[in-house]
């Protein structure tokens, strides 16, 4: 079993009740979860995170910054641990193209808001151990 207290996650969304929800909700569990307003803000945070993020949790529709950019924008830089990070879209957007541009990044899914089973989805996720 995976010491939650050593799992951290980004949630990454511009509703801030949403946000405020989820986090209580997965800090209640244990986990320790850093949080961002909009997309620019998750990719900043990645780039100046000097740890290992499990997962990341975001929202597609943002302005500024899809989901999609960010995670694309991660996915693409260098000597960064999180480049191969683990990926949930949590959104309300259910586009062929979000859904294409979901498996080209390898994310593990999308959950639709609102979203009751994305505790036990994260518990599923992080349970699995880490990369060396």
């Amino acid at each position: 079993m995976i010491d939650k207290d050593s799992v951290t996650i980004l949630l990454v969304d511009d509703a801030e009740s949403l946000r405020i929800a989820i986090k209580k909700d997965l800090q209640g569990e244990g986990y320790t979860v850093l949080e961002a307003a909009s997309g620019t803000a998750g990719l900043d945070l990645v780039t100046g995170h000097e740890g290992f993020i499990d997962l990341m949790i975001v929202d597609q529709n943002m302005p500024g910054m899809t989901g999609l950019e960010m995670v694309t924008a991660i996915r693409k830089l260098k000597d960064n641990a999180n480049v191969d990070c683990k990926v949930i879209f949590l959104t309300s957007d259910n586009t062929p193209a979000l859904k294409q541009g979901s498996l080209d990044l390898k994310a593990l899914g999308i959950i639709l808001k609102p979203a009751p089973s994305l505790l036990k989805l994260v518990k599923k996720v992080v349970s699995k151990k880490k990369p060396k």
